[in-house]
């Protein structure tokens, strides 16, 4: 990275350091449907650190769209004070879709280096994306970012400058980013009524929720599911059932009525998306098109 890293600190680790590094080159995280990405081979063979305005990226590609990025995984260590780092991820065209600021201690240790993983808000992807680490380093603190160079290079490990984003590809070693989540299902669902009156005095508005084939309603966790990412579900009464006798078991739940007409507008077509999880961390969602009549009209 003699072009690259002009200017910039890198910090070398001899051979006896690496051996002390735990190859972790599992595919598996920690659900059955939750899959670990990565260009890296596990093992540390140096760190490198750069001034404030530098930072290191990763270009992951999902195995299926859409895919729900829950956490990262990063292999660093600091130095000297602690300070501030950030994390920032960018859809395929670097337009941002999260960012998030943490101190060094509240993830790394000056020693042992490991992996750390940092949950992050579930963020649906649909194609391409970017996980990038700004160290913010200076003379009185660093975080020095792992840097696997063993072959294969994946040229997926970029260098950033920030703020305004300028990438310029590495050829010499992957970073050690990593990025974690799983597919998101796309499940049926029917909202009852089908035409909703905003004038209306009903206490709760009704959702039937299917899964496709391999997937259990049973497993549906009541209390993540969301309408229009707003109004949650009622903790009672659920069921589990058959309401359109298609042979494919339903969840039926309910939503607070006056909570729901608060956030809809007049329209003949308006488009109702309900999301959630099941008990193991996957994500589903799923949408209905619904009449919204105004209130005082007929």
């Amino acid at each position: 990275m003699k072009r690259l890293l002009a200017g910039l600190l890198v910090l070398a680790l001899t051979v006896s350091i690496v051996g002390m590094i735990t190859s972790k080159s599992a595919v598996v995280a920690d659900s059955t449907t939750q899959t670990e990405l990565f260009y890296d081979d596990g093992e540390l063979n140096y760190g490198w650190f750069a001034t404030p305005l530098h930072g290191g990226a990763v270009l992951f590609t999902p195995p299926t769209t859409p895919w729900v990025l829950s956490k990262i995984k990063v292999m660093a260590w600091y130095g000297l004070d602690d300070a501030p780092f950030f994390i920032e991820i960018w859809d395929s065209d670097q337009q941002e879709l999260y960012n998030v600021t943490y101190m060094y201690s509240d993830y790394f240790t000056s020693y042992p280096w490991d992996w750390v993983e940092i949950e992050i808000p579930l963020i649906v992807v649909e194609g391409d994306f970017y996980v990038g680490i700004f160290g913010n380093s200076a003379e009185t603190h660093y975080l020095a970012l792992c840097a696997d160079n063993n072959p294969p290079i994946s040229y997926r490990s970029f260098v950033v400058w920030y703020p305004n984003n300028f990438i310029e590809r590495v050829k010499e070693c992957n970073w050690m980013i990593r990025a974690i989540g799983a597919p998101l299902v796309q499940a049926a669902i029917d909202f009852d009524p089908d035409t909703l009156n905003l004038k209306s005095k009903g206490k709760v508005v009704t959702v039937y929720i299917e899964l496709p084939e391999g997937y259990d309603v049973e497993e549906i966790d009541i209390s993540t599911i969301m309408l229009n990412g707003i109004v949650p579900a009622l903790a009672h009464p659920t069921d589990v059932g058959d309401y359109d006798s298609d042979g494919v078991l339903d969840l039926m739940v309910k939503f607070d009525r006056s909570n729901v007409q608060d956030m809809l507008e007049p329209g003949n077509e308006v488009e109702i998306e309900l999301s959630g999880q099941l008990t193991d961390g996957t994500s589903f969602e799923g949408a209905d098109t619904i009449r919204v009549i105004a209130k005082g009209k007929k």
